[in-house]
């Protein structure tokens, strides 16, 4: 029986291949063999019962008799190597709902390569973080836990909160709505557990929250003084607020978008899109610390589509500064991704469209934003599986 190591497992753009979730994968896998390589075999046919075989591509790198073995270790290492710098010099992976497929999309924005879309069939909302295989993905019907990496749905569409949220590292979930907000765990695969509510004030409309710290969340959102945001503690505490930061007469309350929040060095900053009362995107940039939040002025946003009041941005962190996404302003099905520095002037970096998902244009709608693995981590893996077969060899 050869040993097998399956080294990695990136998604690709291709047809669906687990009823509703739609991935291809290359398996690369390094096989130690003991005996002779026998004759490639075709692999079988696609039949209704073996829906994915048609589509994986299995790369085998098999090592020879003893007096070849060095020389593939070097060609394993470097295949290794090569395939891991193209496909994980990107630091970013979008998980964005797609009004077009009726599903969420998995989007590159660094090398902007589409990597295949999860069919959910409805839904506009998304949490996952890096910490945690398994994403919370809003269906028709409610919300199901689905692995970020196959695309496999691991809990059947239950939990029928208007709004989940993932903290930072994963260990609790926010649930709200425009009047309730409560913290809890997911219990095994299926039973939402809230332990904790935070009141929201009288005349205060939630509309989004983001984590912050360890135990800290922004919840945002307008009362008559117009838009603002209060900190808020897992323990269902107010901590700060800051309330009227942008008039309730210049801004629409159908348009405020995702929060992001993103912390360099000792300073935290936050970032707040909404809609003027002339239908134009902005940006309120807010800096935070873990007992206040201070307006810090908003700026103009260009490239978004404006053709619908209810359309809004979504801004994620990322790993030089944020993102926001939404609409293009040319081709309203078409995604607009401009990256901005996460310094106190938040400065453009650089702007594209991308035909790979259709954000919603008719209401809130949440994403998210995945840390990758960084190429050094796959360099040290290859150098370490060449040193474990020298180890086999010396045995």
């Amino acid at each position: 029986m050869p040993l097998v190591w399956e080294l990695a497992a990136i998604p690709l753009l291709g047809p669906g291949l687990h009823r509703d979730d739609e991935f291809t994968r290359i398996q690369i896998r390094i096989a130690l063999l003991r005996s002779p390589i026998p004759e490639p075999r075709s692999p079988p046919p696609a039949t209704p019962s073996n829906p994915i075989s048609s589509h994986f591509l299995r790369t085998e790198f098999r090592i020879l008799p003893y007096t070849k073995r060095m020389s593939l270790r070097l060609l394993a290492l470097g295949a290794l190597v090569g395939v891991s710098a193209a496909s994980f010099a990107s630091f970013d992976l979008f998980i964005a709902p797609d009004a077009s497929q009726l599903g969420y999309a998995r989007y590159d924005p660094i090398n902007r390569v589409a990597l295949g879309t999860i069919t959910t069939f409805g839904g506009s909302k998304v949490t996952a973080v890096s910490s945690k295989p398994n994403g919370l993905y809003q269906y028709s019907g409610g919300w199901a836990q689905i692995n970020n990496s196959t695309g496999e749905r691991v809990s059947l569409p239950s939990f029928s909160a208007s709004t989940l949220l993932y903290s930072r590292d994963g260990s609790l979930i926010a649930s709200y709505s425009t009047t309730s907000l409560q913290f809890g765990t997911i219990v095994g695969n299926g039973l939402l557990s809230l332990s904790t509510s935070w009141t929201v004030p009288v005349g205060f409309n939630l509309t989004g929250v983001v984590a912050y710290t360890a135990n800290r969340w922004l919840a945002y959102g307008y009362s008559a003084s117009g838009l603002g945001a209060y900190l808020v503690s897992d323990a269902g505490t107010t901590v700060a607020s800051s309330l009227g930061m942008i008039p309730l007469a210049n801004m629409l309350t159908t348009g405020i978008g995702q929060a992001a929040t993103f912390s360099r060095g000792s300073s935290d900053y936050g970032a707040i899109p909404y809609r003027t009362a002339a239908g134009a995107h902005n940006l309120l940039d807010i800096s935070l610390n873990s007992t206040s939040i201070t307006n810090q002025g908003f700026q103009t946003l260009a490239g978004y589509s404006t053709a619908n009041v209810n359309t809004a941005l979504c801004a994620v962190a990322g790993h030089t500064g944020f993102f926001l996404v939404g609409a293009d302003v040319g081709t309203v099905t078409n995604a607009r991704i401009n990256e901005y520095d996460d310094a106190p002037s938040y400065a453009l970096i650089s702007g594209s469209t991308t035909s790979a998902f259709a954000p919603p244009t008719t209401g809130a709608w949440r994403m998210s934003n995945l840390v990758a693995p960084e190429p050094a981590e796959w360099m040290a893996m290859g150098v370490g599986l060449v040193a474990l077969f020298g180890r086999r060899r010396k045995r």
